[in-house]
This record gives structure tokens, C-alpha cells and sequence, in this order.
């Protein structure tokens, strides 16, 4: 229960990384990651409304 706990579940106190992934060093890394990729997907979808017209969808 502890592994799983410490390993696997994500915690809203840290950011939503595991203990484990803070502890090592890598919860800077994923948190950026995490929003590096949300501000490419609103990116894409901000050009595909530009470039789509209602006729396309």
C-alpha cells in the first residue's frame, strides 16, 4: 500500500506528482512538461478554429 501510495498516486499538495517523482528531482520537469502540452493543445486548437470554417466541421 505504501509503494503504490508513494509511487503511483498523484498529489495535489506537490503539484500533482508522486512523492517519489519529488523526491528524485523530476516534479519540476513533469509539472513544466504538463504545461508545455496544455499550451500546445490550446495553441492547436486556437489555429484550427482560425483556419476551419463551419462548413469544414
Amino acid at each position: 500500500m505504501r509503494h503504490e501510495y508513494n509511487t503511483v498516486r498523484l498529489h495535489a499538495g506537490i503539484g500533482y506528482v508522486t512523492p517519489d517523482d519529488e523526491r528524485h528531482g523530476r516534479g519540476d520537469g513533469i509539472r513544466q512538461a504538463r504545461r508545455d502540452g496544455l499550451g500546445h493543445a490550446r495553441q492547436a486548437r486556437v489555429n484550427y478554429r482560425r483556419t476551419t470554417t463551419e462548413d469544414q466541421r
